[in-house]
């Protein structure tokens, strides 16, 4: 950005709206994946679902947050991305034969649940980019307007 002053008086738009849309696209991914389940909710069904929801809260707070450039929320933003990209292979993979398993679901539901995963995981992930490098920019002017002075 040519002058960051303007990053004193605006928010970061850009990131909490990829923020929010990261909750979207993960809700519907958990729609789709947990209403045609083909057999009876084992115990990594119900911890995808408490983990689902816990990352759907603290996406929810972290956009709060980086809605204000806050460089350590963009840092949990990509680390949360990581983490999403990760569940694909805890809850769908089979350490057996090592490939990813679809028995669960019909098979247009599992690419649409880990398409759902890859692009959130893309969403926080350039959001918290985005936020690292304006913050830092933001950041770097505030602390020459100090040293100005």
């Amino acid at each position: 950005m040519k002058n960051p002053e303007i990053l004193r008086y605006r928010n970061n738009k850009l990131a909490y709206s990829l923020c929010l849309l990261a909750i979207a696209i993960q809700c519907i991914g958990f729609i789709f994946s947990y209403s045609s389940l083909k057999f009876n909710a084992q115990f990594n069904t119900g911890l995808d679902i408490i983990i689902n929801i816990i990352f759907l809260l603290v996406t929810f707070l972290l956009a709060e947050k980086i809605k204000t450039y806050n460089v350590t929320c963009g840092i949990i933003a990509i680390v949360l991305g990581i983490v999403n990209t990760v569940r694909i292979y805890t809850y769908y993979y089979n350490p057996n034969s090592g490939e990813l398993i679809y028995e669960t679901v019909e098979t247009w539901i599992f690419y649409l649940s880990i398409i759902s995963y890859v692009l959130v995981a893309v969403l926080m992930t350039i959001s918290g980019i985005l936020t690292i490098i304006n913050g830092n920019q933001l950041k770097a002017f505030l602390n020459s307007l100090k040293e100005g002075k």
